[in-house]
Parts: structure tokens; C-alpha cells; sequence
């Protein structure tokens, strides 16, 4: 541990053992996401705040983001499945990807479950990216419904892993 003149931070450099120790790993089972969730973590761009139920895409192109590394359960295998627990904003036609390969595609018009099979590809690269291309995002406020102006899309409320 170093102490920084005129700072009161202390820093502290770990060794390999040390960092692969504290790193996030990911086992089978459901994550949850919003206020107090364990999944938080997965939510790269184009998402909102998190709220207490989840979180809403927020415009037309969102990304989830899963952590690839030997730390993973899936670090060996060559896919996972993948259900993500979605609640749409109105009826919304949504368009996932993995890299160029869609893995949904599909409208929703209420609460679903959207099971997917993704490439884990040797993880080669160091995150699984899902992009997430949602058809028509509305706000609230053009809607007449509140003074909300974020155009959603679809909220995220978990997702589960296995």
C-alpha cells in the first residue's frame, strides 16, 4: 500500500492471484435488474436510469454486456442460453443480435420471457455483447400520458443464465 503525499487515499497494486480473486463471476441462475439488483452490471449503453423494478432502453439501440473471461461458467463452453424477462412499451417489434447473427427477433406486446442461445465463441473477446434494436420507442409525453419525454422502448427486469 502507497500513501500519496498531500492526498489521504490509499492505493494498493495487486498481484494476478490477488485481482482474478476479487473479479465479478457469473454462475447459472437469475439476476435481477433495477434498485438493489445483482445484474445491474450487464447494462452497457442506451439504457436509462436504473428504477426500482428494472430499467427502460431509452431510443432505438441498447446493449447488454456480459463479462467473458476463465471466471465464467461459460468460459469453456461454446454457447449459453440466456432468458431475458422484457415488458415492452406498447407493442414494440424488437430485433437482437449477437456480432451480425440475429438471436430474436419478434413483437412483443406484453410481459414475455425471450429464451436465446448465444455464442460464447471461445471467449475470445473479453464480453458477450447483445445488441438490442427496439422498432418504435415512444415517450410518455407524446403519448399524452406524462411529462416523461425518453423515448422507451423496453424494460429490462431480469435476466437468467444457464
Amino acid at each position: 500500500t502507497q500513501k500519496l503525499p498531500n492526498d489521504d487515499s490509499q492505493y494498493a497494486w495487486l498481484n494476478s492471484e490477488q485481482k482474478s480473486k476479487i473479479l465479478l463471476r457469473l454462475f447459472p441462475g437469475k439476476y435481477l435488474v433495477g434498485q438493489g439488483g445483482n445484474g445491474n452490471f450487464a447494462m452497457s449503453s442506451g439504457w436509462g436510469e436504473i428504477e426500482q423494478f428494472g430499467v427502460w432502453s431509452v431510443g432505438s439501440y441498447v446493449t447488454l454486456s456480459l463479462p467473458c473471461s476463465a471466471q465464467h461458467f461459460y468460459f469453456d463452453r461454446d454457447f449459453i442460453n440466456l432468458s431475458l424477462l422484457v415488458r415492452p412499451y406498447g407493442n414494440q417489434t424488437i430485433t437482437i443480435r449477437q456480432k451480425k447473427h440475429i438471436v430474436y427477433h419478434g413483437e412483443i406486446s406484453s410481459e414475455s420471457e425471450l429464451d436465446l442461445s448465444m455464442s460464447t465463441n471461445g471467449c475470445r473477446d473479453t464480453a458477450l455483447d447483445l445488441d438490442i434494436h427496439v422498432s418504435e420507442p415512444r415517450s410518455p409525453l407524446e403519448l399524452g400520458q406524462s411529462g416523461d419525454g425518453r423515448k422507451l422502448g423496453i424494460a429490462l427486469l431480469s435476466y437468467t443464465l444457464n
